[in-house]
C-alpha cells in the first residue's frame, strides 16, 4: 500500500469517527431550581412520544430525537441525564456489553480465519507427503469455514440482544429523565415533584 493511499484511508477513518461521535448531554445540578429543571426537561425530552409517553425513535438502528434537535443513537449518551440505577441506565449499560461481545465475535472469527489461512500456507512441501498435505488442506479449510459461521451466528445473536436493550433504554428514557430531574406528571403537564407533594 503506497503512502498516498494509506494517508487517504486514515483521513477517511478519522472523518467517519468524527461524524459518528456521540452526543454530549448535561443535566442541571440536583439542587437546581424547579424552573431550571423544567427548562432542562423541555430541552432534553423526546421530541415526539407515542400514546404511552415513550420517545419515538428515528434512524436505521433506532435513535432518539430530542427536543433540542439532537439525535441520540448510542444509549450510553443518555447516562449523564438519568439516574445511575434507572431502567434506562441499566439498559444502556447492557447494550454496551452486548455491543462489545459482538465486536469480540468479529475478532474471534478473524483470528480463526487467520489460523486456517496459516495452516494452508505451504511450508516445507518437499518434506511433506501428499497424504499429510491433504490432511493439512482439510484441516485448514474446515477452520476457514468455521470462521464466517462464528461471525454470522455470534454477531446476529448479540445484535438482536443489543437492539432489545437499545429499545428498552430509549422507551424508558422520558420517565428516567423526569425522575432524575425530580419532575412529576399531572395529567398532560410536567411539574415539580416538590410542588406537587405540597399541593392540597
Amino acid at each position: 500500500m503506497n503512502h498516498r493511499l494509506a494517508s487517504a484511508l486514515l483521513a477517511a477513518a478519522l472523518a467517519l469517527s468524527a461524524a459518528c461521535g456521540g452526543v454530549s448531554l448535561q443535566a442541571p445540578p440536583r439542587d437546581a431550581s424547579a424552573d431550571d429543571r423544567l427548562a432542562a426537561y423541555h430541552r432534553l425530552e423526546p421530541a415526539a412520544k407515542n400514546a404511552a409517553g415513550a420517545g419515538t425513535w428515528v434512524g436505521g438502528l433506532g435513535g432518539l430525537l430530542l427536543s433540542d434537535g439532537h439525535v441520540v443513537e448510542d444509549p450510553d449518551d443518555l447516562l449523564p441525564v438519568v439516574g445511575d440505577d434507572s431502567v434506562t441506565a441499566r439498559a444502556a449499560r447492557r447494550a454496551a456489553r452486548q455491543r462489545r461481545a459482538k465486536h469480540w465475535m468479529i475478532g474471534i472469527s478473524l483470528a480463526t480465519a487467520a489460523v486456517g489461512a496459516a495452516i494452508l500456507v505451504p511450508v516445507g512441501d518437499r518434506q511433506t507427503s501428499p497424504h499429510d498435505r491433504d490432511r493439512t488442506w482439510i484441516a485448514g479449510g474446515a477452520i476457514l469455514l468455521v470462521a464466517p459461521l462464528i461471525a454470522y451466528f455470534g454477531v446476529s445473536y448479540y445484535s438482536r440482544r443489543e437492539r432489545v436493550s437499545r429499545a428498552a433504554a430509549f422507551s424508558t428514557y422520558d420517565a428516567s429523565l423526569r425522575a432524575r430531574l425530580r419532575l412529576c406528571t399531572r395529567g398532560f403537564d410536567v411539574i415539580d415533584c416538590d410542588a406537587a407533594a405540597a399541593a392540597p
